[in-house]
């Protein structure tokens, strides 16, 4: 896969649900899935990444991760990374960013996107 499968959505909250897929590397952490993450540090309240579709993730995949989570943090939002492949979780346990990042295996039934609908 050339490039991250991506969708997104809205939770109830306001909080955007962002679900990529695919590899998640310096060939595909294009410019479409930044653009996508710094409109959403830029306009969400909180941002859920579900990575359970992704199933490897190197140093560029893992720069943008520290980016959107620093620039959440710098204006007291946060990113939450959703049920990362078991590839991925390996990957942020090596880098030390499990420590770091908000890492979460489910997110609560009553914050579902409204209405399923990707945008």
């Amino acid at each position: 896969m050339d490039d991250p499968n991506y969708r997104e959505s809205e939770l109830g909250d306001g909080t955007r649900l962002v679900t990529l897929g695919g590899e998640l590397d310096l060939s595909t952490a294009g410019a479409e899935v930044r653009e996508l993450l710094d409109e959403c540090a830029d306009s969400a309240c909180h941002v859920v990444l579900d990575m359970s579709g992704v199933t490897f993730i190197d140093s560029a995949g893992l720069g943008l991760l520290v980016r959107t989570h620093k620039r959440l943090r710098a204006v007291n939002r946060r990113l939450v990374t959703l049920n990362p492949h078991t590839n991925v979780q390996r990957t942020l346990k090596l880098s030390g960013l499990d420590q770091i990042l908000q890492i979460v295996d489910r997110w609560p039934a009553e914050c579902a996107p409204d209405d399923g609908d990707p945008r």
